[in-house]
């Protein structure tokens, strides 16, 4: 019962409780600041770490490795756990073209506010001429003390390198630097909450796409048994660019041969990228010109590159031709220092590049408890990053270059990332490698489409999926021909838990052109949703 201003209480004067809407109206009335509609934000700790050591194969050679890992901390709680992705490869040396890309896990105790102790391990898959085509798992456990500074942190690890194949028997030294990159993720939030303030938040657009060229390989250039190589070399790769500056960018690319006769020639580069637009004017916004140097790690194929160092330089035109989507055309050129490969052609991209927002470096991180960001202001931008795990059943017209056959079924471990487009449609990325078989050495790079629903209700929430997936493979024996391969593939995925799912598929790969590779597939992995947010304006 209300009693009303200016009135007596009496039971004439009765009303019911108000509606929703009308509290609702009240409460915005008194407090303007505050909405119901919006989402919590949260940051996550980040780092790149980048890593320099000398490994000792013994008779067979040693090698300066290098290595680049993005990691997360404090997934569980406030543990000190870390996790992320990460890889080594050699860029000096006598170990050719050794590499290796998997996962990180790790554990960080604080001992004052700038140093801290860090134990954790890398596992993945290996390659290279050191694995002696055996099955390429590899693992490196560690121990890392660390000095933080403002923008950036030093290190020294003990560590040991373990690749299947490979005699690294000694432990080792490594120096590092980590510099902080936090991850600003959110959810919807139905709660009042007064809003962030928009000075408080920066734009930056983190681009992901695919890329193409076509490079013709110089007189100099030679295949590992020194005959000469002068064809022109096809290749397809996966790039994602972190913006750092409104003029500067850095690239992040792996590519792998689709033509060319090099099947299983790849490459990991990351460097530095300058922009701007063509001219001043509004043409000239959506039109740029851009220059960047790069340099990574490469091999296989048969192709003689050394140690694995390679630098490539580019400069092209970007347009703008949707409002979170560009088109590039460049020059490109490639060259391995330590080796005998150059080559140099047309670049052709795709990229989308929404404006994400992240929290400015001088937010009070305590107000985020109260605070949140209006509805109006953002949009959740929903990636789920998966471990992969998949068997090929090879058919008897499968034979490793040379002749022979398999012997026994190839087991393979990947990573993935997803991004859904609509409600039934995702695009994806994943890359694999081998860890039990005979085909060591062998890794693909893959993009495709996936199409999923719910068109059972007894199935209740799980997903029925068909997945096209086309790229790059080869190494380990096997005979990719030009190295263009593809799979198609059905299954199922269900949640086990909020943002995390599992799914089951069978399929089937095959290589593209002139090559025998023909498996049937069993897939297994687990997803989880890592989530960001887009600016709406």
């Amino acid at each position: 019962m209300l009693r009303l201003p200016g009135h007596p209480t009496d039971a004439s004067i009765v009303t019911t409780s108000p509606s929703p809407f009308l509290a609702a109206a009240l409460v915005a009335t008194l407090l303007p600041g505050a909405f119901a509609q919006g989402y919590e934000v949260q940051e996550i700790e980040g780092r790149w770490r980048l890593t320099l050591e000398r490994l000792d194969a013994g008779t067979a050679g040693d090698a300066t490795v290098v290595g680049l890992h993005y990691e997360l901390f404090d997934l569980f709680d406030s543990s000190g756990w870390f996790a992320g992705l990460g890889g080594y490869g050699s860029v000096d040396g006598d170990i050719g073209n050794f590499f290796a890309g998997g996962l990180d896990l790790g554990w960080r105790q604080r001992l004052s506010e700038t140093f801290s102790l860090q134990i954790g391990t890398f596992a993945g898959t290996s390659g290279g001429s050191i694995t002696q085509g055996q099955e390429g798992f590899a693992w490196r456990p560690f121990i890392a003390l660390e000095k933080n500074f403002s923008r950036f942190g030093l290190r020294l690890e003990a560590a040991q390198m373990n690749v299947a194949g490979a005699d690294f028997d000694d432990p080792v030294f490594s120096v590092g630097v980590t510099v902080p990159m936090n991850w600003t993720t959110a959810r919807e939030r139905d709660t009042w909450a007064s809003p962030i303030d928009i000075a408080d938040l920066h734009f930056e657009r983190v681009s992901i796409g695919a890329l193409a060229t076509s490079l013709d390989a110089t007189s100099g250039s030679k295949r590992l048994t020194g005959t000469p190589y002068e064809d022109d070399l096809l290749m397809g790769g996966l790039r994602a660019g972190l913006e750092l500056s409104e003029r500067s960018t850095l690239p992040i690319e792996a590519w792998g041969a689709t033509g060319g006769g090099i099947g299983g020639y790849r490459m990991i580069l990351a460097g530095y990228g300058l922009h701007g637009p063509l001219w001043e004017s509004a043409v000239g916004d959506r039109l740029s010109w851009e220059l960047e140097v790069l340099a990574g790690l490469g091999g296989g194929g048969q192709v003689d590159v050394g140690a694995g160092l390679i630098v490539k330089g580019l400069a092209g035109l970007r347009a703008r031709v949707a409002d979170n989507w560009t088109a590039q055309l460049g020059y490109s050129y490639l060259d391995a220092p330590d080796g005998n490969f150059t080559a140099s052609g047309l670049q052709l991209g795709l990229a989308w590049d929404p404006r994400a927002l992240r929290l400015a470096d001088d937010y009070d991180r305590s107000q985020l408890a109260s605070q949140a960001l209006p509805a109006a202001e953002g949009l959740l931008d929903v990636w789920q990053l998966s471990v992969n795990s998949k068997v090929y059943d090879m058919r008897a017209s499968s034979q490793p270059i040379g002749g022979g056959d398999y012997r026994v079924r190839q087991y393979l471990v990947g990573l993935g990332a997803e991004r859904h487009m609509s409600d039934n449609v995702s695009l994806v990325a994943r890359g694999f490698g081998p860890v039990a078989g005979d085909i060591g050495g062998y890794g693909e790079i893959l993009g495709g489409v996936r199409v999923s629903g719910t068109p059972f209700d007894f199935l209740g929430e799980t997903d029925v999926y068909v997945e096209y997936d086309m790229g790059a493979a080869g190494g380990g024996n096997v005979d990719v021909g030009s190295g263009l391969v593809h799979q198609i593939t059905a299954g199922l995925t269900f949640p086990i838990a909020n943002g995390v799912e599992i799914g089951v598929g069978l399929g089937r790969m095959n290589a593209f052109d002139k090559g025998s590779l023909d498996a049937s597939v069993v897939e297994a992995g687990i997803a989880f949703d890592l989530t960001r947010i887009l600016a709406r304006r």
